[in-house]
């Protein structure tokens, strides 16, 4: 089995939005089986994902310049054959485990929205993070 870590940065309230039309499944995501939605969860956040990453920024009081990263995107996957027995059973465990190592390697408060998709092939989360570093500054490159 190997883990698969997909991360991209998010420096726009349009790319966030996109992003969030995703995992709400408000927009037509080709590979994924509406048969199947029902088995999705949010494990953290809102089904707004601006509002999620808004709402931290405020609290932390950052301060936000035209080139910043509001958020990191992250994707936690593993081999498919890790899920082809007790896929749910499986994708279960591999959610909670991998929400710890989220949050015990970007704070509780940074991580501010969790999703995981069980509708597509294989089982992911998607996972959205503020950059915000010890000093409360957004900071991407810290991370």
């Amino acid at each position: 089995m190997y883990a698969v870590l997909r991360v991209a940065k998010l420096k726009t309230a349009g790319a966030i939005s996109g992003l969030n039309a995703h995992l709400t499944r408000e927009m037509d995501v080709p590979n994924a089986d509406p048969s199947k939605a029902h088995l999705n969860q949010r494990i953290v956040g809102s089904d707004n994902l601006n509002l999620d990453v808004q709402n931290r920024i405020l609290e932390a009081g950052c301060k936000v310049r035209k080139d910043s990263v509001l958020a990191v995107q992250f994707v936690l996957t593993a081999t498919g054959e890790h899920f082809k027995e007790n896929q749910i059973e499986k994708a279960n465990q591999f959610k909670n485990v991998a929400s710890q190592w989220l949050v015990e390697n970007y704070g509780i408060k940074n991580v501010v929205n969790i999703h995981l998709h069980m509708d597509e092939k294989t089982p992911h989360l998607h996972a959205t993070i503020v950059p915000i570093d010890e000093k409360g500054v957004l900071n991407a490159k810290a991370m």
